[in-house]
């Protein structure tokens, strides 16, 4: 007989099926939220209360996506903060942890492994799992050649996967290192700030705006160095390089940096929140402060990309090569990057179902981004996720619906927000998959930087950065174009 209990994960009633031949899963969960198990649990799911408890809901996200299976209700708020926390993580990211357990469990290399499942979180907890094999087999073995895969869950790591391992020490030596000139930095705001309240208190001005702003100061300048320093030692530990000369050297360390700025924006909001509160200053007055230490972190953010680009053009002594060419397949089964970005439509709103003039932008700012960086590919048509949207409602949109006018639309803003000549010089290409048409747009690296026209009496130049489109102040790109074109 079934009996009907609330599940354990999602809360709803369901009727639990006749004990399994693993006694742990009978009674955990529903059959709807089993699914997502496919085996057996290795862990309660009660509330975890430790992180690799937590490891049972990393499958969540690739299963939702891949699988098309709608995602539990998930009631308990824990459950909501690991799915979400999860998300994060790529699979590569899950492949490097994996990588980084087991050779540490056998250093040796050409040692053979054992299958082993109850690997830390992010790395999926539960037995037999789809995602373990997924990752071990599809990703490390089959797609990156990290691994082979021999009889009876037995394999060895390959030469790529050292590789790859030794690589992953060097970024753990960083952080290590980073972490404690972190904390030297910590130490020194602390000792400094209890100086300024111990001051503040002899002078009655304990309680103002004006010790508030002392303080923020004080984070905020440790955030800078932090900054500095991240990339000090990330250049030096990982890289081993004084100087930058390649754009994947470039992107890596960008990429690194922007983390430690989402991070520090965080640690900044929650802390100078609690220091205005202490010093009972406004919510306006906070408001307007902390805008002002966001723009502060985001000019040394492009302060230190226009530094990094000014290095690589110094290391290059080759020019940067005409852009390979690429077929559409290809394109699309690539990851977004410095040289390639997707685009659903061209126009069509795809959230308010309807034009909109302002997506017109973006696609200028890319095109442009391309030509001031390294050149690259534009797709419309095919959205973030890969999945092909076609050009269907921007034709909507035209008297004739059609891809002339699409083309002649396109040319057009071109012509008005960059230049006739720039125009000239782009390929613009169309294919029809899946009865839907794409349009590619080919951009090379330029023979001299372009301005996309903002505004009657306003030009902003754009640069690629990984995956995004960024904008440069005047100075900033006067010194980028410079060392760029020369």
């Amino acid at each position: 007989m079934e009996n009907k209990h609330p599940c354990h994960l999602c809360g709803l009633e369901a009727s639990y099926p006749p004990p399994h031949k693993n006694p742990l899963l009978y009674g955990f969960s529903c059959k709807r939220c089993r699914d997502y198990y496919i085996d057996s649990f290795l862990v309660d799911l009660g509330e975890p209360t430790k992180d690799e408890d937590r490891a049972i809901l990393s499958g969540f996200t690739r299963w939702e996506n891949e699988l098309g299976r709608p995602t539990p209700e998930i009631l308990n708020e824990n459950y909501e903060k690991i799915i979400k926390e999860n998300s994060s993580y790529s699979d590569t990211e899950k492949i490097d942890g994996l990588l980084l357990y087991y050779s540490k469990k056998y250093p040796g290399k050409g040692s053979s492994a054992n299958y082993d499942y109850n690997l830390d979180y992010p790395i999926t907890f539960s037995q037999s799992s789809d995602e373990f094999l997924y990752l071990l087999k599809d990703v490390a073995y089959r797609k990156l050649g990290y691994l082979k895969v021999l009889a009876r869950r037995i394999f060895i790591i390959q030469p790529e996967g050292w590789m790859r391992i030794e690589w992953l020490k060097k970024i753990e030596l960083a952080d290590e290192k980073y972490n404690i000139e972190s904390e030297k930095i910590m130490k020194k705001i602390s000792s400094i700030e209890m100086d300024l309240i111990a001051q503040s208190d002899v002078k009655g001005i304990r309680y103002s705006s004006v010790l508030a702003r002392k303080r923020k100061d004080l984070y905020l300048d440790g955030t800078i160095q932090k900054l500095e320093k991240k990339l000090e030692i990330d250049k030096k530990v990982i890289l081993g390089l004084q100087i930058i000369s390649k754009p994947d050297d470039l992107n890596f360390l960008f990429g690194r940096i922007q983390k430690l700025e989402e991070f520090e924006k965080n640690f900044l909001t929650e802390r100078l929140s609690e220091i205005y509160q202490d010093c009972k200053a406004s919510q306006s007055f906070f408001d307007h402060d902390i805008a002002e230490v966001y723009k502060e972190v985001d000019s040394k953010i492009k302060e230190i990309l226009v530094d990094l680009r000014v290095e690589e053009s110094k290391g290059e002594e080759a020019e940067i090569p005409e852009l390979l060419e690429r077929d559409i397949d290809i394109l699309i089964g690539m990851d977004e990057s410095s040289q390639l970005e997707f685009k659903s439509t061209f126009q069509w709103d795809i959230k308010l179902e309807q034009k909109n003039i302002d997506l017109r932008n973006e696609v200028i700012k890319t095109i442009a981004a391309f030509n001031n960086t390294e050149g690259g590919y534009l797709l419309i048509g095919i959205d973030d996720n890969k999945k092909i949207f076609g050009l269907d409602k921007d034709y909507s949109l035209f008297k004739k619906q059609n891809k002339d006018v699409f083309l002649q639309t396109l040319i057009h803003e071109i012509e008005n927000k960059i230049s006739k000549d720039f125009a000239t010089i782009i390929s613009v290409s169309f294919y029809n998959l899946e009865n839907k048409d794409i349009c590619r747009i080919k951009v090379n690296f330029g023979d001299e930087p372009v301005w996309v026209k903002e505004g009657k009496n306003n030009e902003v130049f754009y640069i690629r950065l990984q995956n995004l489109t960024k904008s440069l102040s005047p100075s900033e790109s006067m010194k980028y174009i410079k060392k760029k074109w020369g």
